[in-house]
């Protein structure tokens, strides 16, 4: 729905808008007398794609167009176009398939021409997916300094911030291979902030890297002397960028999630604050921080709902399952009184290693006395999975960050 939106058609042009937002382009139009290649990157990768070709609807026959589509899902067979090749990566931590499938995604770009313009539909998940490890650098390395960095809480801009130095195609590599003389990127943002060269790790925005940022990250979450001296001795050179007309435009992230919410639970009779500020920090504490703010933001008449959007981390203790909107009710759920519910939920439908998507929560459910020990070996899937709660949607092939709802009763 939300690449409808941006993408309309009209007298041979296709036109293009994004949502204002610093460091991203609002408008782009296409001459549809051009060829289209068109790159799909991500979870939310296989709808992007249908959802533009759909809006070109007709166009489609008459447009020299081809595609290529990279998503961590089995491919539905309605979802399998004429004219689009469909390749299956892995996330959160990626595999030996990937860098083959990068290597098709850089042949196909290669295989483009000056006389095409480059649509790229990306969202969240495409860090992992566009796994391409640097010259001498063994992707099985690459691969346990990625796995130590999730397991230790480390935030998502930490995470791309190593995955770009250690990639051939992110911080603006992608742009090397492009023969295509105007790329235009639709973006749905799953980062807080919308920081264009951290999402997806910003294949499409050049970013220079300092070597020394990236040994600060995994001196401070103690990744280990032999992967830093590994990451020191890299000789990283990249290829000359052509001159290309390039566009990134963003046509959604968790704020647009969240409003959608709100419309959501105001059909249903509940009045609803947005927040628009963002959660952050480790789940277990940033958890009573936000239900303490919850209830001064619903003790008036105004609202008795608030939804806030955010992302936090979580610094694995134990050998539990869950993730981090399960840990984060979690830390909640002991102070739950009768009059008050929350859910937690990523966008995405999976939350860390955890099948659920996120948790749904009132007082007195039973278990409070439980809570620290659950806590203590981070298995917040087993406290949901045995007292109820657990949100379990699926893979939503969406990403747009996490969401919290809380709501009071009382008023």
């Amino acid at each position: 729905r939300l690449v409808k939106k941006a993408v309309t058609e009209k007298n041979g042009t296709i036109y293009m808008k994004g949502i204002a937002s610093p460091g991203w382009d609002l408008k782009d139009t296409i001459d549809t007398d051009e060829g289209l290649r068109v790159l799909s990157i991500g979870k939310a990768a296989l709808p992007m794609l249908d959802g533009f070709i759909e809006t070109l609807n007709g166009l489609w026959k008459g447009c020299s167009m081809k595609g290529l589509a990279l998503s961590p899902y089995d491919i539905p067979q309605n979802s399998r176009l004429k004219g689009v090749e469909y390749l299956r990566g892995n996330h959160p931590v990626p595999g030996h398939s990937d860098i083959q499938n990068v290597q098709r995604t850089i042949d196909f770009l290669e295989s483009g021409s000056e006389e095409e313009t480059l649509v790229i539909l990306l969202s969240g998940g495409a860090s992992s997916l566009t796994f391409s490890p640097v010259d001498g650098l063994e992707p099985e390395l690459k691969s346990d300094i990625i796995r130590d960095l999730l397991l230790k809480g480390a935030q998502i801009g930490e995470l791309n911030t190593v995955r770009s130095h250690l990639s051939k195609i992110k911080a603006g590599g992608l742009l090397e291979y492009v023969r295509s003389a105007s790329v235009i990127s639709l973006v749905l943002s799953d980062v807080m902030g919308d920081d264009p060269a951290l999402i997806g790790s910003g294949p499409t925005v050049r970013r220079n890297i300092e070597r020394k940022d990236v040994i600060e990250i995994l001196e401070r979450y103690d990744i280990g002397a032999d992967k830093v001296e590994s990451v020191s001795d890299l000789d990283k050179t990249r290829r000359p960028c052509p001159v290309i007309h390039v566009s990134n435009l963003l046509i959604g992230n968790n704020q647009t999630a969240a409003k959608e919410l709100a419309r959501i639970v105001r059909r249903l009779g509940y009045r609803p604050f947005v927040d628009p500020s963002k959660y952050s920090g480790e789940a277990r504490e940033t958890g009573p921080l936000l239900l303490r703010r919850a209830r001064i933001a619903t003790a008036g008449e105004g609202c008795n709902c608030l939804i806030q959007g955010g992302e936090t981390t979580v610094t694995v203790l134990g050998d539990g399952k869950g993730g981090r909107n399960l840990e984060l009710a979690l830390s909640m759920y002991g102070d739950l009184t009768e009059d008050e519910e929350i859910i937690t939920l990523a966008t995405d439908g999976v939350d860390g290693i955890s099948d659920a998507a996120g948790a749904h929560a009132k007082g007195n459910d039973g278990g409070s006395e439980l809570v620290d020990t659950f806590l203590g070996r981070s298995d917040s899937e087993g406290f949901f999975g045995r007292f109820g709660g657990l949100i379990e949607t699926g893979a939503t092939h969406n990403n747009l960050g996490d969401l919290f709802l809380y709501i009071n009763h009382r008023t």
